[in-house]
């Protein structure tokens, strides 16, 4: 009978689990570094089979061996896989048998309980797992072998496994966080469980809006994201925009006789975002100037300037004055004009 390819997964994530062989020292010589503080356990090698069913499939049965320390069992076949998803909790012996239970919350979530009962040098067990697709039950059955081993080199596989993977996740983390600072994406630091909760990351982003280069960068963000901003850094993301100009005009009028693509930049901005510089730089170059006086950096500029005053509707004229103001206005001219004021 066929199965649905999601149970096909739950039936490898599962083997994964229950099949956690023992590696031997020369295996892991040079790849997985050890920690010191797990010391070397005589163990004894034990070769575990395990078959599984579920609605109406079978998997063939599948042989590993494990490395277990020659005390008595302590716990279940898989527990030391070091699997982040699957932990075995509840772990009960009475006498030769063993009950134990599995919680797994990664992609695939399933639930479980398991026991194995022990004769001599062998046992015979099974458990059952539960999930979305249906349930799976797992026979075992194992033997233990005449080989040594060492029970402390998985555990030191498990640790070293666990702080490469610590180290890994520590790294994209922080590349994640650079690369909102860079791209100035607010998003990554939004949230109750933000992407990146380094918050001198989310301070060296919001630094950067009152640079023109960040400025510019985060107003290409949809209004949502430039909302986060605001929420994360504690400001609307305009706040700076005042002394970018201001910088801005400075630069722009040392650049003044330059037709570098960086001069065409800071006039470019000062035009786009910052209308009192724009008058600044406008009284400067354009006024009382013809056009075919005009240099060809400005000439565009001040076009473009022009044709913004000239579509300005006109001011409203002055109401006329009553007669009964004209004495006052009078009397107010002849105090200014003897008073200097």
């Amino acid at each position: 009978m066929n199965r649905a390819p999601g149970g096909a997964a739950i039936a490898l994530a599962v083997a994964a689990l229950v099949l956690a062989p023992a590696r031997t020292a020369a295996q892991a010589k040079g790849k997985t570094p050890a920690p010191a503080a797990v010391e070397r356990e005589p163990g004894v090698v034990w070769e575990h089979t395990v078959s599984m069913e579920m609605a109406g499939f079978s998997m063939p049965a599948t042989t590993s061996k494990i490395c277990k320390p020659r005390r008595d069992w302590s716990e279940p076949p898989g527990s030391g896989s070091g699997d982040r998803d699957c932990k075995t909790t509840d772990v009960r012996r009475s006498g030769q048998t063993m009950t134990w239970k599995v919680v797994c919350e990664g992609k695939e979530k399933m639930t479980g309980e398991g026991e194995m009962t022990w004769a001599g040098d062998s046992y015979t067990g099974k458990m059952t797992m539960h999930s979305a697709d249906g349930d799976m039950l797992m026979r075992m059955k194992g033997r233990q072998t005449s080989q040594e081993c060492d029970a402390g080199e998985t555990k030191r596989q498990v640790a070293a496994l666990q702080a490469q993977a610590a180290e890994a996740q520590a790294r994209g983390t922080a590349q994640l966080c650079d690369a909102g600072v860079q791209s100035m994406n607010a998003s990554v630091f939004a949230g109750a469980t933000p992407p990146c909760a380094d918050p001198a990351a989310r301070n060296r982003m919001c630094d950067r809006a009152a640079t023109r280069k960040g400025y510019l960068q985060a107003i290409q963000f949809p209004e949502a994201q430039q909302k986060e901003f605001a929420q994360v850094c504690g400001r609307p993301l305009g706040a700076s925009l005042a002394k970018i100009c201001s910088d801005t005009l400075r630069e722009e009028a040392a650049s003044a006789k330059l037709v570098t693509a960086e001069a065409m930049e800071l006039l470019s901005f000062i035009e786009k975002h910052c209308p009192n510089e724009t008058k600044a730089v406008a009284q400067r170059e354009c006024a009382g100037q013809e056009y075919s006086s005009m240099g060809a950096k400005y000439r565009d500029f001040c076009v473009k300037y022009g044709a913004h005053l000239m579509a300005k509707p006109p001011p409203k004229p002055a109401a006329p004055k009553k007669p009964e103001d004209q004495p006052a206005d009078a009397a107010k001219k002849a105090v200014k004009g003897l008073f200097g004021f």
